[in-house]
């Protein structure tokens, strides 16, 4: 699929934004003109929630900051068929600290676990499973208590 030039200055000009955002102002492009972007973030911590049946994790939040100490964070959840996930990026949420960042994903994983209760309602196919998303946001909950108390 060929772009625009019109859409190329469009997209450029939102990665220059997000990167700034971010602390990254030293702005490089491709022979082609596209913006070239950092891969990660500074001090990406992931936290995983794993359940008593599971040896994997399928629900986690990831938290990075920027060259300027601006934070951000991603979230991966799973309530048995029924996920999503996106990982911490120069795209996300800006957070003042990495407290704030982790707090936020927090209630995001719990928010997301509570759309899919009430999205796959009545579903007979597994997309989710009550016993599973509650023993995963009853571990979420346990250390949004601890960080925020």
């Amino acid at each position: 699929m060929l772009t625009s030039k019109r859409e190329q200055n469009q997209r450029n000009k939102h990665i220059v934004s997000c990167l700034r955002k971010f602390g990254f102002n030293d702005i490089k492009t491709d022979k082609l003109g596209w913006v070239l972007y950092p891969n990660e973030l500074l001090d990406v911590e992931e936290i995983e929630f794993i359940s008593k049946n599971e040896k994997v994790s399928q629900n986690s939040i990831e938290v990075g900051r920027g060259l300027n100490n601006v934070w951000t964070y991603g979230i991966s959840y799973c309530t048995g068929g029924a996920g999503g996930s996106g990982s911490a990026s120069i795209f996300g949420e800006t957070c003042k600290t990495r407290n704030e960042a982790i707090i936020k994903a927090l209630q995001k994983l719990i928010e997301a676990h509570q759309y899919q209760e009430q999205r796959c309602k009545g579903d007979s196919l597994g997309n989710y499973i009550d016993s599973y998303s509650q023993q995963i946001r009853k571990e979420v909950l346990n250390i949004l208590y601890e960080i925020t108390n």
